[in-house]
């Protein structure tokens, strides 16, 4: 009997023992799948998230320049003259670039020069050595040469016709000679004795021509001082109105020449640049049109996308309102309270109510002697009426919230939000623009802003 009342008694001791290991095992499950549940649940929030929130194209701020606006095509004004044989089957008696005084003989005709008798020894002996330097460079694939020989040649007739007739105005219906002393060249384009009044004129032609190498006539440069004048805009005329002196990189050849500046104005408010040279005459003188590249001191500063600069409107709250808070930093103003009818909200002294408000500056600027902070829109409401900061002794004052103005600016999204930075636009084209360094409540290099700031707006959480 006892045995069997044993034997019952460990079999309910045995039920109730699976029972709480089974209550354990499912208080462990259920645990587990709650902690699983909380995991999956902010997964599924962090990806939604991700999709809700907006997405917009960065730009990292970088420092640069811009300047693409300094390369120029100008029109080469000198002081030449164009000079035509007299007869038509006159030769040219000096070299290309070749330098003359004022009577020397330019063209003569194959009639005079066959009056000039025979050649000389010397003569003769210069005849043969560009006889023997024609044969030795001569090739069937550089024909120039042979032009080049028969220049030489009629240099050498030129030089035996003058010696054998010093008497050289009696061939005058022959002849023809330089009236000026100068550069001559053949290269002649139809400019000859262009001014700078001409090219500043509204009807000048500037389409470039080609100049032609032409032994019927020539050009005689008088002088080795030069302008390019060059057509600029009113921007441009901005970037550089400081320079007085620069140097030109010539963009044909890249060689640099010194060059002074002198601003000219018309009539009908075109602005034109001139670069006066004393030097490289020769070696631009078949050209009219000549581009070139000021090297004037680059203006730097920090490079954003002209699409990345807004414009937003502010108030503006002189810096007298500003409250002075112990207890914490930045900026605060005290703004009375006000009931819906517009009177002052008091306490039981009959005191107005004030609170204190502490909004985002955005621009910190002198004006009028006064400093004053540009804060947002959505913080106060026209009409606000702010303490102003007065000596005990004198009488209480408010300022009325009202005054607004804009400021120039961008997105910044360094820490996941837009937010509103102010910029000073120093230079700017199509595409990008140059803004001042160090500017307070503004960026500095390797910020993110919004690339495009019609996508954003102030305060708007975005992910790069």
């Amino acid at each position: 009997m006892l045995l069997s009342d044993s034997r019952k008694e460990q079999g309910k001791s045995n039920k109730r023992n699976k029972k709480n290991s089974d209550t354990r095992r499912l208080s462990a499950s259920g645990i587990g799948l709650i902690v699983f549940g909380l995991i999956f649940l902010y997964f599924i929030i962090t990806i939604a998230g991700g999709f809700l929130r907006n997405r917009v194209e960065t730009y990292e701020v970088m420092e640069g320049s811009l300047t693409d606006n300094l390369t120029f095509t100008g029109c080469a004004v000198r002081e030449e003259i164009c000079v035509t044989a007299n007869h038509p089957d006159s030769f040219l008696l000096v070299r290309e670039n070749e330098k003359i005084a004022r009577g020397d003989l330019l063209f003569a005709d194959s009639g005079a020069l066959s009056e000039a008798g025979p050649a000389s020894s010397d003569s003769e002996n210069e005849i043969r050595k560009a006889a023997d330097a024609f044969l030795f460079s001569f090739s069937g694939q550089n024909f120039s040469t042979v032009y080049s020989f028969k220049r030489e040649l009629l240099h050498i007739g030129a030089a035996v016709f003058k010696s054998a007739d010093p008497d050289i105005l009696k061939h005058s219906d022959t002849v023809t000679v330089s009236p000026c002393d100068g550069i001559v060249s053949t290269a002649v384009d139809g400019y000859e004795g262009t001014t700078i009044d001409d090219v500043t004129s509204p009807g000048f032609s500037w389409s470039v021509k080609k100049a032609e190498e032409n032994t019927g006539s020539v050009k005689v440069v008088s002088s080795e001082e030069w302008s390019l004048v060059i057509p600029v805009t009113d921007k441009q005329v901005i970037s550089l109105s400081n320079i007085t002196r620069a140097k030109v990189t010539f963009l044909s050849d890249g060689e640099t020449e010194q060059a002074s500046v002198k601003w000219l104005r018309t009539e009908d408010g075109s602005s034109f640049l001139s670069l006066q040279f004393s030097s490289g005459l020769i070696r631009y003188l078949k050209d009219r049109f000549i581009s070139v590249r000021i090297e004037a001191p680059i203006e730097t500063g920090l490079k954003v996308p002209a699409s990345a600069v807004l414009k937003e409107t502010f108030y503006k709250i002189p810096e007298r309102c500003l409250y002075l808070s112990g207890e914490s930093s930045g900026v605060h103003f005290m703004r009375f309270k006000k009931n819906e009818d517009g009177t002052f909200v008091t306490d039981a002294k009959g005191d107005a109510v004030s609170e204190m408000v502490s909004p985002t500056v955005y621009c910190r600027q002198k004006e009028d002697e006064q400093y004053y902070y540009y804060v947002s829109m959505s913080v106060f409401s026209e009409g606000d009426e702010l303490q102003v900061a007065t000596e005990p002794d004198e009488p209480f004052e408010t300022y009325t919230v009202g005054e607004t103005e804009e400021l120039t600016g961008v997105y910044q999204v360094n820490n996941g939000y837009a937010l509103f930075r102010r910029v000073e636009i120093m230079d700017r084209n199509d595409i990008w623009c140059l803004v001042k360094k160090g500017t307070g409540y503004g960026i500095i290099q390797h910020d993110f802003i919004v690339y495009d700031s019609s996508k954003a707006k102030d305060s708007m959480i975005v992910t790069r």
